[in-house]
């Protein structure tokens, strides 16, 4: 599967709206350094790394978002050190898995997941 699809599949399922009106974000197609990627993501748009997924041996997808998700981006990450911004928009928001809670609550509370599900 190409990281395209990945992306897009990610997008699809994790993310609510794309926004390609605002001007103010990094280009989309953007590729660079991953540090230098990173660095701006952090200090300029305040996004931290939310979520990633393996896409084969030397690629992974990495999905940023701001605390209260107001914007996020996708990056494609290669084994080589490069990065490229595949997708950028705005409004991030969960959606809640089969029993209710939001995705993160669950995969990130330890206490939550070694209690058994009823």
């Amino acid at each position: 599967m190409g990281y395209f699809t990945v992306a897009l599949l990610s997008a699809s399922i994790v993310l609510g709206s794309v926004s390609t009106t605002n001007t103010q974000r990094l280009p989309v197609n953007q590729c660079g350094p991953y540090t230098a990627i990173a660095k701006q993501l952090i200090q300029k748009y305040k996004e931290r790394p939310t979520v990633i997924g393996i896409i084969d041996r030397a690629r992974h997808m990495q999905t940023w978002t701001t605390a209260n998700g107001s914007t996020w981006t996708i990056l494609i990450v290669h084994a080589s050190g490069q990065a490229c911004i595949v997708f950028a928009g705005q409004n991030l928001e969960l959606i809640p898995n089969e029993i209710g809670e939001p995705i993160r609550n669950r995969s990130l509370n330890k206490e939550k997941r070694s209690k058994p599900m009823r």
